[in-house]
């Protein structure tokens, strides 16, 4: 389970900001090699994680927005000795839909490598995605929630080791809470397995019409 000492983190306190894309990285030294790593993590409402510039798939699971799943991913094989980063892209719904009940932006993270420990806490850098557009948007329709910009030319290769956040916009993570002791009540481990992220089959196209 999480530590006590870990954090939910956001860009700022603020909950009233729909749709919002933020970047959070984390960079830290390990003394020791790859070995056996233990991550859970936690957001409202997605996230997509990467661990030296290696995604690892998985999404967060649809709760109720005081009552939270984690996930929890073997990250060993990406971790070495010396420097590392965890980077991770979230994703914060904010308005009701069919699958998703409005909560308050979050996200909560630990690392557990060997006697070594890596916890989400104002050390993290944060800033608004570059590339995926923020803010009022258009929605797919009232069931289905917002729609989605992106513009990969605006992509820096953040997620990556090499990566320094710096500049640009970055800034400290606001604390807001730890585990289950203020908005959030519950973190429990996750209920259905992840979906499958398997080979890429190509298609082809067999007919063409119109619908009237």
């Amino acid at each position: 389970m999480f530590d006590s000492a870990c954090r939910w983190i956001w860009i700022d306190e603020r909950t009233d900001q729909e749709n919002q894309y933020v970047c959070f990285r984390r960079d830290f030294r390990l003394k020791r090699g790859r070995g056996p790593a233990k991550l859970l993590i936690s957001a409202d409402s997605d996230y997509q994680l990467f661990v030296n510039g290696h995604e690892i798939y998985g999404r967060q699971f649809s709760d109720y927005p005081k009552d939270r799943s984690f996930d929890r991913y073997d990250v060993g094989a990406h971790l070495s000795s010396g420097d590392n980063c965890i980077a991770v892209l979230a994703f914060y719904r904010g308005r009701d839909a069919s699958e998703y009940r409005k909560g308050h932006p979050g996200l909560i993270l630990q690392l557990d490598a060997g006697a070594e420990r890596v916890l989400s806490d104002s050390a993290w850098k944060c800033r608004l995605s570059r590339s995926f557009r923020s803010g009022p948007i258009a929605q797919v329709t009232v069931q289905m929630g917002f729609t989605v910009e992106h513009d990969a030319r605006r992509e820096d290769a953040w997620t990556n080791l090499a990566y320094r956040a710096g500049g640009g916009g970055w800034r400290a993570a606001v604390e807001l809470a730890g585990p289950t002791d203020g908005y959030w009540q519950t973190l429990r481990p996750r209920v259905l397995p992840q979906m499958e992220a398997l080979a890429f089959r190509p298609g082809k196209v067999v007919c063409v019409g119109r619908i009237s």
